[in-house]
């Protein structure tokens, strides 16, 4: 049975790979292009936020998808699978509104705040943090 989880585990790390790797298949963004080489002498990136928003929910539905099936294999627990899935939920709200008012008043002196905000919507930042945090609640538990 622990060869079943571990290699979904191993499905689900390789498919978070995989959306980094074909990211340019995958979603038209815009910002992919902005923020490669040196973004922080390009004039403002101006697109519709509709054009940078889609992909960039998209992705961190797609990324917290995975990432949330990597936790519920690795941690029974009913309480910490709910957690998770709360915690995905809750996380974007305040991202997306910190994304946007970057956006909309994107400019040299805000260009690595956008970009450090954009960087936790599409990649899976939370996963190497949760997952840390719940092997160390797990172990803690089973002493007390």
């Amino acid at each position: 049975m622990h060869i079943i989880k571990y290699l979904g585990v191993a499905l689900l790390m390789l498919a978070l790979v995989a959306v980094r790797f074909f990211e340019d298949e995958l979603f038209a963004d815009p910002l992919i292009d902005f923020f490669k080489g040196n973004f922080l002498q390009k004039p403002r990136a101006n697109y519709d936020l509709g054009e940078v928003l889609y992909p960039t929910l998209m992705r961190y539905l797609l990324n917290s998808l995975l990432s949330i099936g990597v936790l519920v294999l690795l941690f029974k627990r009913r309480a910490v699978r709910l957690f998770a899935i709360v915690f995905y939920v809750f996380a974007l709200f305040p991202l997306i509104g910190l994304f946007i008012y970057y956006y909309k008043n994107l400019g040299p002196d805000t260009y690595m705040s956008f970009f450090y905000i954009r960087r936790f919507l599409i990649q899976p930042l939370f996963l190497l943090l949760l997952v840390p945090a719940f092997y160390y609640q797990q172990k803690h538990t089973k002493i007390e």
